[in-house]
């Protein structure tokens, strides 16, 4: 009978000297009773693992526990059963099964049934629980990215579903990227970036993939803003890029010995606004700009006319409004 039981073992020597040993024991129920269950059992996708709870007990009120659980799980396509067993089987305890990934439009069956013992004769099968495997969408995968930071905002491309499921919804992750994929470089800065894309089919399905984003910076480079010369003088002009530059391209070419160099020698015949556009080694281009003033010989007439005749009607100092500081004095024939 199922039962707790204590049994004692005493041992008496010739000098009438006794020993007792006494051990409990537990008699468990004959009537297990193998039960299960399939959390969220119709929705069920193949990239996910399969949990199934053991719900098996002593049925009719038996004493004891459930002391052994075997697992079978079959591939109703294939036929093939594997088995898994628990010899420490606890009310709850869950059993995770993973299954192969698959990205088929219809989805897979397949079945398992559970086997509980009390004690090591007693047994009992539950019944065979079918269900199905959903597959999820197959990705194309995004090829890694470099761009520069001048490009400002970098719209993502999603990439293809390639098992023909229907797309629900789709949204990209990440630090500087919209759900959209709009990817803000200057939100981020250099350096490379993780995004992940998400693709969820109409079945409930989903895929994700990533893909980096390298940015790199976009050369800085330090020029004076303006820079002061003679008429006929010339004057170097040097480009600081951070990064250093490989390409160096100046532009108007006027003046400059060379157009295509870090510092040329500028020699303007008036005043100039050069742009260096510098490119890095990773097809980066910066660019700066600096001013190269030229201050033209004053021309003092030695006479005018005030008649309005058209000609030489005003005293005018050409090229007077070139310098910023001055002072024109006028005297009389008598000083």
């Amino acid at each position: 009978m199922a039962g707790t039981y204590e049994v004692s073992l005493t041992v008496s020597s010739s000098n009438g000297c006794d020993s007792t040993v006494t051990k409990t024991f537990t008699v468990n129920g004959s009537d297990p009773k193998a039960a299960f269950i399939i959390p969220n059992g119709n929705a069920l996708f193949s990239d996910t693992p399969v949990s199934f709870v053991n719900k098996s007990f002593i049925d009719n009120g038996g004493f004891g526990r459930i002391t052994k659980v075997e697992w079978f799980f079959t591939d109703l396509k294939t036929g093939i059963t594997e088995s898994e067993i628990d010899d420490e089987p606890e009310p709850d305890k869950v059993q995770i099964k993973s299954y192969p990934l698959h990205h088929d439009l219809r989805p897979r069956e397949y079945s398992v049934r559970l086997v509980a013992y009390s004690g090591e004769s007693c047994s009992n099968s539950s019944g065979e629980m079918r269900f199905s495997l959903n597959g999820v969408p197959d990705l194309a995968i995004i090829p890694d990215t470099s761009i520069c930071m001048e490009t400002g905002t970098f719209k993502i491309k999603p990439p293809q579903e390639l098992a023909g499921f229907q797309l629900d919804r789709e949204s990209f992750t990440g630090n500087g990227v919209s759900s959209s994929g709009s990817f803000n470089l200057r939100a981020v800065g250099p350096g490379i970036h993780t995004i992940t894309y998400t693709y969820v089919a109409t079945n409930g399905g989903s895929a994700s993939i990533s893909t980096n984003i390298e940015v790199y910076p976009t050369p800085q480079i330090k020029v004076p803003d303006e820079i002061i010369i003679d008429e006929g003088e010339s004057v170097p002009l040097y480009a600081l890029s951070t990064p250093l530059g490989i390409h160096y391209d100046w532009s108007p070419g006027t003046g400059l010995n060379r157009f295509d160099i870090a510092n040329p020698i500028a020699k303007p015949s008036e005043t100039t606004r050069y742009t260096v556009s510098v490119e890095s080694e990773y097809g980066c281009i910066g660019r700066a700009s600096v001013t190269v003033r030229v201050l033209k010989t004053i021309v003092v007439p030695k006479a005018f006319s005030p008649n309005n005749d058209g000609v030489n009607d005003t005293w005018e100092i050409k090229y007077l409004n070139d310098y910023t500081n001055f002072s024109v004095n006028v005297f009389s024939r008598l000083g």
